[in-house]
């Protein structure tokens, strides 16, 4: 007998495609020279894939089979199509060695996105097989924070020498050997341990939603006006946010230690 589905199942499902549309058509771009169409369909790929999950579970249509596809969306998207976008644009000229940082970076992504697919089968495995859940702290509430950068996060910072040029900042040829290194560094934050911020985790009071929301007005206002000045500042943001909860693991292994 044949299973009748609704049409609202294939909703999530359909953004993700259309992500997966985005993402590809976005080394298209970059082939033919139109670097700032490539970078906007990359980031349109971020937005559907932020907006995929959320649909599913407003429509009550979630599925096994949407939360693999979306996985394999996330690697095409944040691993494939930004490492191939930026070897077309500028690290091919450094030979293999800028091809071997964009092997790198889609390996990391495609390590992250296995590490995710995991965790979340064990957790699934460890609901329906323990009648007893001990709520934990506070502290460490599940989604609370990321293990490493997010996929598309990571894709997002990884474009950062691409922002700068389109703002008009010149990199010299000396440089594009750094360029490659940066990418590196980006793929070993995908996949290290360190626990990263996520949206979910912020709680403010509500007499404070005025200032919240004319702050994200600010940004949004910055990006619409400056949007690659306002990217890469952002980016930087965040990067530096990264080197301050890394110093901050180094301490605490340090005083382990001794």
């Amino acid at each position: 007998m044949k299973k009748i589905l609704d049409f609202k199942v294939l909703v999530p499902n359909c953004i993700t495609l259309i992500s997966i549309c985005s993402g590809l058509s976005a080394i298209r771009f970059a082939v033919e020279g139109n670097l700032k169409i490539s970078v906007l369909a990359i980031l349109m790929a971020a937005f559907l894939d932020g907006i995929d999950g959320r649909v599913a579970r407003a429509l009550r249509a979630t599925s096994k089979f949407g939360a693999e596809f979306d996985s394999l969306a996330d690697v095409i998207n944040f691993g494939v199509v930004p490492a191939l976008v930026l070897y077309v644009w500028d690290l091919k000229n450094l030979g293999n060695f800028g091809w071997l940082a964009c092997l790198l970076f889609v390996i990391a992504m495609a390590l992250r996105l296995a590490r995710f697919n995991v965790s979340n089968i064990e957790e699934t495995f460890f609901t329906q097989h323990t009648t007893t859940i001990p709520t934990p702290p506070k502290e460490i509430q599940p989604k609370a924070y990321f293990i490493g950068v997010p996929a598309p996060v990571g894709a997002i910072i990884v474009l950062l020498p691409i922002y700068l040029s389109l703002n008009g900042l010149l990199i010299p040829k000396i440089l594009h050997f750094l360029e490659a290194l940066y990418v590196m560094i980006v793929a070993g934050y995908t996949i290290c341990t360190l626990k990263t911020f996520s949206i979910k985790a912020i709680r403010f009071n509500s007499r404070n939603i005025i200032p919240v929301m004319f702050s994200i007005a600010c940004v949004a206002a910055l990006l619409f006006s400056f949007t690659w000045l306002g990217l890469a500042m952002i980016c930087l943001a965040y990067l530096f946010y990264l080197f301050l909860i890394s110093f901050r693991a180094t301490l605490r292994y340090s005083k382990q230690k001794t």
